[in-house]
């Protein structure tokens, strides 16, 4: 059951509510500051004896961090970062070694007052995480479907959808970060930024995140063949002043080896520490943990490694989030192989990513047969995927998508918007989805607002890949990010961000630019004005759409 004290106070649920405080100061604030756990205290203890209305920030600041009787809020920040600190630990806490405990803790945004959760059966102990050998390693690869809608979808954030109980792919733990300060009293800011960078990281479905709680776990998990820990993550924090300079090691936890490190600097400013902290925290945890990120290249290189004990389907599901990551034709084959060896298992995870990988073929001209053949047979393996699991991830995408392409608009926007309503707040979903609807569905109005909804939910970067906002503002004559689009095109080679690069150059006649697009992708294999009219027109998409670019392309031309 769920309430606050203010309902809920009988000596039973009381007794029960202060051994939980006491379990969760303990534990879950281990590595927590003082006043931290002071706070808590605090905040459970006025709930629970009836004053929770009056957890304001002039109470808590005068009665917890001894603020003098002037206390202004507007002018001192420290009761909003030090509530908004806690608010994380225990979400962290909650969700990882707290996760089984009978009372739990939350403190809502927006305010103050402490709300407890009540659970008469406490969760089951998780079984350890399992070897990823023979039967067990289906599991890390079912948790590469995650990562491969990311990178459908060309997201580069976390992905909620998934059940936790999912997770088995790359195992990271990370330690407490280390701090050098020019003062005393900072050891805070190096926890929130471990809170913070864990809270990110937990993020992304693919990658299973283990807090650790003291240093001597770190050396003592890398000795512990069964703790199947891929990964070590670790940080210097060094505060001098106002600046504030983070230095991430990535090691791997079989050989010890430093696989990547990075310098991140910041400026905190007392009246900003906690949206600075954030800022930081979430470069970081983009770094190590998105689709194209740091892990993720290095789990690619090992596709043909002996790490994966002969584990071809997971083999597959990196091979073809290579290609999603580049869309490069030397990319496509042998992921297109890959699948196709596993056609015979049957699984839905596989069937889709091959449908989708059909898709791809169509659309970019890497199979000789005839478009429409290629459409048909995608469509009819979306179809059975969809029907083997039609709430999973990839199979949704597979079967909206191939909808699309065979004018099942209804289908599509069935399937599509159904996703949407799922996961509201996803911004891969909400990318994919918008993206289709504008260009394929042309319902522009609803795609573009879906794909500004996902722009805005990002913390992360800008991503280029799905760019149905750009068309439409190319079609509307509106204005656009022409430099972000332009490098990024060139970065990727992506053919189709190529052609909208020139399109958008040839409306503002960068001439420059508009023949550096060209030519990659003429580099690409599609050389000349007729190849790169063929190449739009084998897209899914509306007549308006094509319209838009190739008529923007074949003006240029004809000066």
């Amino acid at each position: 059951m769920t309430g606050t004290a203010a309902t809920d106070r009988d000596a039973g649920s009381r007794a029960r509510v202060l051994a939980a405080l006491e379990r969760t100061v303990a534990i879950g604030l281990a590595d927590s500051s003082d006043r931290q756990r002071q706070l808590l205290r605090f905040l459970v203890t006025e709930e629970i004896d009836g004053r929770g209305d009056r957890l304001k920030a002039y109470a808590i600041a005068t009665q917890v961090f001894d603020r003098p009787a002037d206390f202004d809020a507007q002018q001192d920040a420290i009761v909003r970062v030090e509530v908004g600190r806690l608010r994380k630990s225990l979400e962290l806490y909650f969700a990882t070694s707290g996760a089984a405990d009978d009372v739990r803790f939350f403190i809502d945004k927006g305010g103050y007052r402490p709300r407890f959760e009540f659970f008469d059966q406490p969760a089951a102990e998780p079984a350890p995480p399992p070897a990823v050998t023979g039967a067990g390693s289906k599991v890390r690869w079912l948790a590469l479907a995650a990562l491969a809608v990311a990178c459908i979808g060309l997201g580069i954030w976390g992905w909620r959808q998934f059940s936790p109980s999912a997770r088995s792919g790359p195992r990271i733990a990370v330690a407490p970060f280390s701090l050098s300060a020019d003062r005393d009293g900072q050891g805070y800011v190096g926890v929130g930024l471990r809170a913070e960078v864990v809270s990110v990281l937990s993020e992304f479905e693919w990658l299973t995140v283990f807090p650790l709680a003291r240093q001597a776990d770190f050396a003592a998990l890398g000795r512990k063949k069964k703790a199947k820990i891929d990964y070590f993550l670790k940080a210097n924090v060094q505060l001098a002043g106002d600046a504030l300079i983070l230095t991430p090691l990535l090691l791997d936890a079989e050989t010890g080896a430093l696989r990547w490190s990075k310098r991140y600097e910041t400026s905190l400013k007392a009246s900003e520490m906690l949206a600075m902290e954030r800022d930081i925290a979430a470069r970081v945890a983009a770094d190590v943990g998105q689709p194209f990120g740091v892990v993720a290249n290095i789990e690619l290189t090992r596709i043909d490694a002996d790490a994966f004990n002969g584990d071809e389907a997971y083999r597959c599901h990196l091979r073809a989030i290579q290609f999603w990551s580049t869309y490069r034709r030397e990319d496509f084959a042998p992921a297109r192989q890959c699948a196709d060896r596993l056609a015979a298992g049957g699984d839905a995870n596989v069937q889709a990513m091959r449908a989708i990988l059909l898709l791809d073929a169509a659309r970019l001209d890497y199979d000789s047969r005839p478009r429409a053949e290629i459409l048909t047979e995608a469509a009819a393996i979306a179809n059975e995927a969809y029907r083997r699991s039609d709430k999973a991830a990839l199979p949704r995408v597979a079967r909206y998508s191939t909808a699309l392409c065979q004018g099942e608009i209804e289908i599509f926007k069935r399937v599509g918007l159904t996703a949407v309503r799922d996961y509201p707040s996803n911004p891969a979903t909400l990318l994919d989805v918008g993206a289709k609807m504008a260009l394929g569905a042309g319902d522009w109005a609803h795609g573009v607002e879906l794909v500004a909804r996902a722009r805005a939910l990002s913390g992360y970067s800008p991503n280029w890949f799905e760019f149905a906002d750009v068309v439409d503002a190319i079609r509307r004559n509106a204005d656009a990010d022409v430099e972000g689009l332009h490098a990024a095109a060139l970065d990727s080679a992506h053919p189709l961000l190529l052609v909208v690069d020139a399109a958008l150059q040839s409306r503002l006649h960068n001439e420059d630019a508009r023949r550096a697009a060209m030519a990659a992708l003429a580099a690409a294999g599609y050389e000349g004005q007729q190849a790169v009219t063929a190449l739009i027109e084998r897209q899914c998409w509306s007549r308006a759409a094509k319209n838009a670019l190739a008529g923007r392309l074949t003006a240029e031309a004809a000066k």
